[in-house]
C-alpha cells in the first residue's frame, strides 16, 4: 500500500493519507473480529511509513500576493482563470470543474454549488454536493467572475481542449511543471487551498 500509486492523482499517497487509511480499514477489520467473522484483525499493531519529506509535510501555508502571482504566471494560460477561482471561492475541486454559466450571477458576484465531479473505481460521475450544507451560494470578485467563459450555457466553464470537464490528473501535470519553474522558498504543493480566506 506504501508504493501504490492512486489511479486519481497518479502519485504515492502521503505518510498522512496512508495513516488515515489504516485507521479506516483497522476499524472495520476489528469490528469483523468482534462479530466472529474472522480470527484476528491484520492491519493491527502495523507499522506506517512516517513524514520524513517535504512532500509529505501536509503543513497548510498561505501563498503571498507575489508568489500566487508567479503561480499563475507560471500555468498554462487556459488554466489561470480556474487556478484564480478557485482560490478566490474556496470551491472543492470537484465542485469547482462542474460549475456552469447559469449557476453564476454576474450582477450579484454570486455561484451556486449545485453539482460535483466525483471520481470511483468505475471512473467520473456528476451528482450532488459533498453534503447536504455544501449547497450554498458563494460571493466571487467580479475580476474573477469576468475572466471566465460564458459562450456556451450548457457546458462547464472549465473545459479541457476537447470541451469536457477538467480532469485533476491533467490539471496536476501542468500544476506541478508549473510549481518547478520559479525558486520557491516553499513549494506551493497544497498552500493553494490555504491561500483562499475560507477553505471549505
Amino acid at each position: 500500500m506504501e508504493t501504490t500509486k492512486s489511479t486519481k492523482t497518479g502519485r504515492v499517497p502521503s505518510a498522512k493519507t496512508l495513516k488515515n487509511r489504516h485507521g479506516y480499514l483497522s476499524g472495520a477489520l476489528g469490528a469483523a473480529v468482534s462479530k466472529g467473522l474472522i480470527p484476528a484483525n491484520p492491519a493491527a499493531g502495523r507499522r506506517l511509513p512516517r513524514a520524513t519529506t517535504e512532500a509529505d509535510d501536509d503543513e497548510l501555508r498561505m501563498l503571498s500576493r507575489d508568489e500566487f502571482d508567479r503561480l499563475v504566471a507560471a500555468m498554462i494560460p487556459e488554466y489561470g482563470p480556474l487556478v484564480n477561482f478557485l482560490v478566490a471561492s474556496g470551491f472543492r475541486w470537484g465542485e469547482a470543474v462542474a460549475v456552469k454559466p447559469s449557476d453564476i450571477d454576474r450582477e450579484t458576484c454570486t455561484v451556486k454549488v449545485r453539482r460535483s465531479w466525483k471520481y470511483s473505481s468505475s471512473g467520473y460521475t456528476i451528482g450532488p454536493p459533498k453534503t447536504k450544507r455544501s449547497r450554498r451560494t458563494i460571493n466571487v470578485p467580479a475580476d474573477v467572475l469576468d475572466q471566465l467563459d460564458y459562450t456556451d450555457e450548457d457546458a462547464w466553464v472549465f473545459r479541457n481542449a476537447l470541451g469536457g470537464p477538467v480532469r485533476y490528473p491533467a490539471f496536476r501535470t501542468i500544476w506541478d511543471r508549473a510549481v518547478a519553474k520559479p525558486s520557491w522558498t516553499h513549494r506551493p504543493r497544497r498552500t493553494i487551498c490555504g491561500t483562499h480566506a475560507h477553505p471549505g
